[in-house]
């Protein structure tokens, strides 16, 4: 396999190390940003990210919003005559 080196700037160089995954090179780092760069992101890399008992509390407030939010665009909807 040959090797190219590329020049980038410091705070560019701490952006990309903050973004490697545990035991992953930069090769595989730039490999992984350019693949999600040509086509969609998979959701299934953002699965189980919030799991877990600190994020039931932010789920319920969620919920809660969505249940608000529907009550008030029927209501919306109700007063435009459009229900």
């Amino acid at each position: 396999m040959a090797f190219k080196t590329i020049t980038i700037s410091e705070e560019v160089y701490n952006l990309l190390s903050g973004m490697k995954k545990k035991g992953e090179s930069f090769t595989e780092l730039l490999r992984r940003l350019g693949n999600g760069a040509k086509s969609e992101s998979s959701l299934d890399e953002f699965f189980g990210l919030w799991a877990g008992p600190e994020y039931d509390e932010v789920e319920k407030k969620i919920l809660e919003a969505r249940v608000r939010d529907r009550k008030a665009d029927r209501a919306r909807m109700k007063r435009l005559g459009l229900e």
